[in-house]
This record gives C-alpha cells, sequence and structure tokens, in this order.
C-alpha cells in the first residue's frame, strides 16, 4: 500500500477516535449501505477474501471499518475481513490475530476487539474459540490453535465485536497452548485489556508455523 495512502487512513482513524464509540457506531456502522450478513457462511459469500500469509516477516495489516461487509453479530452490526489458507487433514493450525491500539495517547486507548472464526469451505464452523489471549497498551492479540479435521481451503473471520463499546477489552480463551479439537463446551477464561472497545480498527492475521 502506497505510503500517502497509508499515512491518510491512519490520519481517517485518529480522527474519528475523537469520536465517541457509540456515536461513531451509530453514525457509521448501524447505518452503512455496506451488504449485512446474518449468518458465518453468508458473511464468507459476501466478502472479498485475503490469502492468509504465513510466517511473513512483516504481518501486513489491515482495517476494519465502514467499508467493509457487515455481520448480524450478537445482534449488532460489525463489519468483518476474511482470510483464506488451505490446510491438509489433522494438520495443526496457529492463527494469529493482532488489534493494534488506534488511539494511544492517555488514558483512553481505543482499539478494535476482534471476534474470530475458523470456517471450513462448507461454511461449516470449526473454531471460534482462541487458545490464548495477550494484552497490552499497545494493542490485542488473540491465537487460535487445533487440528484441521479434513484437507481443504479454510477461512477465518474476523469481526468487531460491538457488543461493549467503549468499555475495557476483555477477551475470553480456553486457557491452554496444545493443539486441540474444540468442543462447544470448552470453559474459557477471561482476560482483561487496558484498551477500550471501538467499532472500527486495524488489525494483523497471519498463520504461523510454530507451536
Amino acid at each position: 500500500m502506497p505510503t500517502r495512502l497509508v499515512l491518510l487512513l491512519s490520519l481517517l482513524l485518529l480522527g474519528a477516535c475523537t469520536t465517541d464509540p457509540k456515536t461513531l457506531f451509530d453514525s457509521q456502522v448501524r447505518t452503512s449501505t455496506t451488504p449485512l450478513a446474518t449468518s458465518l457462511a453468508e458473511a464468507v459469500r459476501l466478502a472479498p477474501v485475503a490469502p492468509l500469509q504465513i510466517d511473513p516477516g512483516r504481518a501486513p495489516q489491515y482495517q476494519i471499518g465502514q467499508d467493509q461487509p457487515r455481520l448480524l453479530l450478537h445482534d449488532l452490526p460489525s463489519n468483518y475481513r476474511v482470510f483464506r489458507i488451505t490446510l491438509e487433514a489433522q494438520q495443526l493450525y496457529n492463527l494469529q490475530i493482532v488489534s493494534d491500539c488506534i488511539s494511544c495517547s492517555g488514558n483512553a486507548k481505543y482499539g478494535l476487539k476482534p471476534a474470530v472464526f475458523l470456517l471450513d469451505a462448507d461454511g461449516t464452523l470449526v473454531d471460534e474459540h482462541p487458545s490464548q489471549a495477550l494484552t497490552g497498551s499497545r494493542g490485542v492479540s488473540l491465537r487460535m490453535s487445533g487440528l484441521a479435521p479434513h484437507s481443504g481451503d479454510y477461512y477465518l473471520l474476523v469481526a468487531a465485536d460491538n457488543r461493549a463499546l467503549g468499555y475495557e477489552i476483555v477477551l475470553e480463551h480456553r486457557g491452554i497452548n496444545q493443539p486441540m479439537l474444540v468442543t462447544p463446551n470448552s470453559v474459557g477464561r477471561r482476560r482483561p485489556s487496558p484498551m477500550r472497545s471501538y467499532p472500527i480498527g486495524e488489525i494483523r492475521v497471519f498463520a504461523s508455523t510454530r507451536r
């Protein structure tokens, strides 16, 4: 992406962060005219799909904002992005999702709270429970690890979780580091972050071969 365009997007994000999160949600997300999916499978069909990079030297940044399609998540419209990775049956996957702080001055630090979902090529949900969560003053990071149930393409959907805009981000994760097949009754742990939830943001997403 050209340097001038990156700078312009950064300035727009910083300018947006002077706006109250709920006001910004109402003006840019709720009233947006971008496509609105009502299921995860539909969300994958509606969105442009980017290939998920593996062990990049520098993880690329992606904006989640008013220009992206929306998913009805917890009865709230949420902008999102979709990434694709090809896996073999029983292959270990390690997916890293980082949400960067986009307004980091003073006590009010803002960033997007990511909700993550891994689906197979048929649109079946494979994983939605990060195995690790890390927090810091410059952002939050999620790691999703597991074993692919079968060979084929998989789609990682990263959406804004807009349930508690303006409040401290609390991340939920399984609390384990070893790969596993996730069950719906997985017990989670909670990790608070000094960053507050915002409806738009910048993310870095990539796959790692490191265990």
